[in-house]
């Protein structure tokens, strides 16, 4: 979505970009605002069709085919909504997305509301972060909308 997109305008237009399988906003759509994307000639679609099962979070796929980089399917904010998993030299870090906006929302354990696709799916999805955290303490928690980083 549009308020995940604002530093592509810095990045080179040549490389992939990705949204998750079945997101509404595949085509671009009217969500899009400003001229993010301008000269991005398309948006690539992860499919998880093969992909393993990175539980307690979902199927999971490694962009890199390195497992440095994994997308991982978690619906409810969204359809098509998808975590990152970045598996650094130094440090693990589980980027939320918009299943998980802030590390106060994490701390009280409620998830997205109205403006998630699927209400249900959402809390589900943040149960599923908060399992994924009891699991493994040693991977960062970076949220969706807040600076806070949770080490």
């Amino acid at each position: 979505h549009f308020d995940h997109t604002a530093g592509i305008v810095d990045l080179p237009k040549d490389i992939p970009y990705v949204v998750g399988e079945g997101e509404r906003y595949v085509n671009f759509g009217f969500i899009i605002r400003g001229d993010h994307l301008s000269g991005v000639p398309e948006l690539q679609e992860i499919t998880f069709d093969g992909g393993v099962d990175l539980s307690p979070l979902g199927t999971g796929v490694d962009l890199f085919g390195d497992g440095s980089f994994w997308a991982i399917r978690l619906p409810g904010h969204s359809d098509g909504h998808v975590l990152y998993l970045i598996n650094g030299v130094e440090q693990q870090v589980l980027l939320t997305g918009d299943a998980c906006n802030t590390l106060e929302q994490f701390s009280t354990g409620i998830g997205p509301g109205t403006y998630s696709s699927d209400i249900v799916q959402a809390q589900l999805a943040m149960d599923r972060i908060i399992q994924f955290r009891d699991q493994y303490p040693q991977v960062a928690l970076s949220f969706g909308h807040d600076e806070a980083v949770l080490r």
